[in-house]
């Protein structure tokens, strides 16, 4: 409610400023407003002792503290039950509401009838009537009961607080545990906000507070959620990738040709491998050094990607030697794959710097057979391999039936 109004020169005070004034004997037009870093006040009357500070903000109004809901915080009577009563008492009849309750006190008159215009809602109840409103004022200033509003630069302080000290207790712990401390500091800065407010008069901002204390718990779970699975990608790249080529470690493809080995036995299907090897690369390594030895394994690493559809699954088998699970593939299938990814490699010129490598590969090509097991299948591959070698390299050998 504002206290104060200044239009065209004049001052206008409002009703239960005027009225509390004329109470305590201060001149309402002699005011003046003072500024500290905490609060804005209207100081009415000059003496210190008797002077009259009422908080308010930068448009003169100041905070209603309401005592109670409408009809428990002051007693109140219908006019006419007034007026006939004192009819009563001078016709010496028993009047309708007990007079002596008006000695000594203040009284306002007013509407109070629900449906007028004048009915406002208020924070304790939907419908409050002007003339309760002005006794609350009245009752405010007599008992100097005020409640002021922090400054915007202490409630935006209480928000980049809570926000960041939240986020600095939480950013390692687990989300259960987080949740527990943003529910607490929940809890327990409501209960701040409420302990200022009912023993300093002083209102804090509230829902801001709170809200920066979940958007804080919300962005460091989701961000604490984020680099655990970043972390947990790079572990899971490091335990089955191959640093060099980008392929699959050999333990992890011995995990996945199993796994595909017994889905095979209860399903049924078709299943091929192919081994793989770089032809005279420790000749390349001893002519040309493990750099370029490592530069054509990444390329010959890439040839082996691009021939792998989605479903296979490329391995590096140690050193030169790859391997690579085509699912759902049958020996002459692999073996086509093998046959041009061959004359791929062979084709290909790996270019370093003004450096060009050419090598070739052999194949080894093997399918599964009913009861065989994950090492029967590599090792007919190997030995595939093995007669691809001894027949002169570069070439594909599919398994002996």
């Amino acid at each position: 409610i504002p206290l104060i109004v200044e239009h065209e020169g004049r001052v206008f005070p409002q009703l239960g400023l005027k009225v509390a004034c004329d109470i305590l004997g201060l001149d309402v037009m002699k005011y003046k407003i003072i500024k500290t870093p905490l609060s804005r006040y209207i100081k009415i009357g000059d003496k210190k002792e008797n002077a009259l500070y009422i908080p308010v903000d930068e448009r003169n109004q100041i905070l209603v503290n309401w005592a109670a809901p409408w009809g428990k915080a002051f007693k109140h009577y219908s006019y006419i039950d007034t007026i006939t009563s004192y009819e009563r008492v001078l016709s010496k009849n028993t009047p309708h509401i007990i007079l002596e309750g008006f000695k000594d006190k203040i009284c306002i008159i007013g509407l109070t009838a629900p449906g007028l215009h004048d009915i406002k809602p208020n924070v304790l109840q939907p419908a409050y009537p002007a003339v309760g409103t002005n006794a609350n004022i009245i009752n405010s200033i007599l008992n100097r009961d005020f409640i002021r509003k922090a400054p915007r630069w202490l409630d935006g302080f209480l928000i980049l607080f809570m926000g960041i000290f939240l986020s600095m207790n939480i950013t390692k712990v687990k989300p259960i545990r987080g949740a527990s401390i943003a529910v607490l500091m929940l809890a327990a800065y409501t209960l701040m906000s409420f302990t200022i407010l009912d023993s300093m008069g002083l209102w804090v901002v509230l829902i801001h507070p709170l809200a920066a204390i979940l958007l804080s718990y919300l962005v460091i779970t989701f961000y604490n959620q984020i680099v655990i699975a970043i972390e947990q990608s790079k572990l899971y790249t490091l335990a089955t990738k191959d640093g060099l080529t980008g392929l699959f470690v050999v333990r992890h493809f011995n995990l996945l040709l199993e796994a595909e080995i017994n889905m095979i036995e209860s399903r049924g299907g078709e299943l091929a491998i192919l081994m793989i090897d770089v032809d005279h690369f420790k000749e390349i390594n001893d002519r040309y050094g493990h750099q370029a030895g490592d530069f054509i394994l990444k390329g010959v690493a890439d040839i082996v990607i691009s021939y792998c559809r989605q479903l296979d699954v490329p391995s590096r088998y140690g050193g030169e030697e790859f391997i690579m699970m085509l699912p759902g593939a049958a020996l002459s299938d692999a073996a086509t794959v093998a046959e041009r990814m061959r004359r791929r490699i062979e084709g290909n010129s790996f270019r370093q710097g003004n450096i060009e490598y050419r090598v070739t590969i052999s194949v080894g090509v093997a399918s599964f057979k009913e009861k065989d097991t994950k090492d029967d299948l590599i090792k007919k591959a190997d030995k595939a391999l093995y007669e691809a070698k001894e027949g002169g390299r570069n070439k594909v050998c599919l398994e002996r039936s």
